[in-house]
């Protein structure tokens, strides 16, 4: 009889570990992984609606009938989209997307009054160098309803939503990035008797009309030119350098490359801007 015990007692603990280990398993499940160029992950897991009338949500499936939200999970290479299509709400919602950071990363947000752009901002290493862009994009937005955005404790991008009349659009995308992302090519040049690094950006960094992801965008490229070039001999005067970078950025896009040069002397980005980049 002892010994029957003991068999069902260990079967039960056998079922409990296996169960649990089931619970683990599909929750990880639930969790959408990206690499980052240092090898380290960033996870998005299934975002939370948090509503008075809310509903079950379930990745890559829309829901259907009656329910309130549409959600789609989409995953590139180096980026996840979240989508939601939220219906009209008279008491409004909450939309909560749990990130994982697995190596001491954060979010910073910029936060505007665009109605397109809601927020964007550059996802940082442990080492403080962004390693990526979020950002937030609203369509369907014409009553200007009222739409925030926080990070919650660098575990959650909580966005509010406020009651609104029409059904509304809101896009989430989070990508991490490389060199490559920015520029097609780069090379040390002499010019005008100048040690020169000649960049040749793409038109993903260039071609972008909201403010705020073109800021967050500027930062994360920069960063990646000081990761790559910072430990160059050539390479001196960073503040010059960025200040050449940011005037070029905002005031010669037009530009197949642009080049910057450790010899310039730093006079600070206003003046930078007045002498035509090449104070």
């Amino acid at each position: 009889m002892k010994a029957f015990r003991k068999f069902v007692v260990g079967l039960l603990g056998i079922t409990i570990v296996f169960n649990l280990y089931q619970v683990t398993a599909s929750a990880k499940e639930t969790i959408t992984y990206i690499s980052t160029e240092e090898g380290t992950k960033i996870g998005v897991d299934m975002p939370i609606i948090k509503s008075t009338s809310a509903v079950s949500v379930s990745k890559n499936k829309s829901n259907s009938g009656e329910s309130k939200y549409e959600l789609t999970m989409n995953k590139e290479q180096n980026s996840v989209t979240v989508s939601f299509l939220i219906a009209p709400s008279l008491n409004g919602s909450t939309l909560e997307i749990p990130l994982v950071l697995t190596n001491g990363e954060s979010v910073v947000l910029m936060k505007g009054q665009e109605d397109k752009i809601i927020s964007a901002g550059n996802i940082y290493n442990k080492d403080k160098r962004s390693i990526g862009v979020i950002s937030t994009k609203v369509d369907n937005n014409q009553e200007k309803i009222n739409i925030t955005q926080k990070m919650n404790d660098n575990k959650s991008l909580i966005i509010n939503i406020g009651a609104n009349k029409k059904s509304l659009n809101v896009q989430v995308d989070l990508a991490v990035s490389n060199y490559s992302t920015y520029f097609s090519a780069f090379s040390w040049i002499t010019r005008g008797g100048k040690e020169s690094l000649s960049l040749s950006h793409k038109p993903y960094l260039t071609d972008t009309d909201d403010y705020l992801l073109s800021s967050v965008k500027r930062i994360d490229a920069w960063d990646k030119v000081v990761s790559l070039h910072g430990q160059d001999v050539k390479w001196s005067n960073t503040n010059g350098l960025k200040n050449q970078f940011d005037c070029h950025y905002y005031f010669a896009k037009q530009k197949d490359s642009w080049n910057i040069e450790s010899s310039r002397k730093d006079v600070g980005y206003m003046k930078t801007v007045f002498a035509g980049c090449n104070p």
